[in-house]
């Protein structure tokens, strides 16, 4: 009887660990830290875009190029808060959402410089 007692003390000071690490709470994505994010992404692109302006690229390029570094910089950033399954699914749904955002923001400034024949068949391409 003892060897059983003395088996399931030690087999309690093992699993008690273990348990203790799967109850402590991640860092909450709050509003505030998700503007904070954001804020932190912001500045990040915007010293990113100047580094790119020294080099030689397209006007459009560089947006494109910040746009997607911004994105980017948001998901790792979200992901260090909270890198759980719960977290991950969130931020891959906000960049979605991001991306989509940015896809109808340049399909809009394709079709602004496209002529009227070639809108045509970018807007039926696209719906095909």
């Amino acid at each position: 009887m003892h060897k059983i007692t003395s088996f399931f003390v030690v087999l309690g000071m093992l699993i008690c660990p273990v348990l203790q690490a799967q109850v402590t709470e991640l860092p909450e994505l709050t509003p505030e830290r998700l503007k904070k994010i954001k804020a932190e992404a912001d500045k990040e692109a915007a010293a990113y875009r100047k580094s790119l302006s020294k080099e030689d690229h397209t006007q459009d390029w560089i947006d494109f190029s910040t746009d997607t570094f911004r994105i980017a910089r948001i998901e790792a950033k979200r992901m260090e808060v909270d890198n759980s399954t719960q977290g991950m699914n969130e931020t891959v749904s906000a960049s979605t959402e991001m991306y989509d955002q940015l896809l109808n923001k340049y399909y809009n400034k394709l079709l602004n410089i496209l002529k009227s024949e070639d809108r045509k068949v970018l807007v039926s391409a696209q719906r095909a």
